[in-house]
């Protein structure tokens, strides 16, 4: 995400080759000195707000796909953010989710936590359901049946969402 927004800025002159490179060696040096190592790779993601204009595209795409493949080449967990948060646009708007289109809100960061958690659970114990369409949705069903509106109480609700999670977990 940097990347871009400081090349946007003149700030930066990297290439999505550079970062595919860079973070392919990463992984290598970190498996060569931690063998039995298991990666998390997360997806960069952005929302179109604040910062992020449609200037940001395709390369940003490039950049998420170039997560993937990393991912793909290392066996690592992939978490797909910009997935999560494409379905969380649903329920309420970008700036909820992260003011600036870059930096997640309190509202961003619970969501984020609680599918981390959702998708290397699932990944480890097999499981491949649709993540992303599963948090949200479950979320947007449960603020409907608590009779929360669009607007009030989502944030807590959210957070409320990752709590329920982590007490479900303990049970394991």
């Amino acid at each position: 995400v940097n990347d871009i927004w400081h090349g946007l800025a003149g700030r930066y002159d990297g290439t999505v080759e550079i970062y595919e490179t860079d973070f392919m060696k990463l992984l290598e040096r970190t498996r060569k000195a931690l063998p039995k190592v298991k990666f998390v790779v997360c997806e960069p993601f952005v929302l179109k707000c604040g910062a992020v204009t449609d200037k940001w595209f395709p390369e940003f795409d490039k950049y998420r796909a170039s997560a993937r493949k990393v991912s793909d080449e290392h066996g690592a967990v992939f978490v797909p953010f910009q997935s999560m948060f494409d379905e969380a646009v649903k329920i309420a708007p970008p700036n909820h989710w992260a003011g600036d289109g870059v930096h997640p809100s309190q509202y961003g960061a619970a969501l984020m936590a609680n599918f981390w958690l959702k998708a290397v659970s699932s990944a480890l114990s097999g499981s491949s359901d649709q993540t992303a369409q599963t948090c949200v949705l479950s979320a947007r069903e449960r603020a409907v049946q608590g009779g929360l509106d669009r607007c009030g109480g989502r944030g807590t609700f959210f957070i409320s969402e990752s709590n329920h999670f982590f007490e479900k977990s303990k049970t394991r």
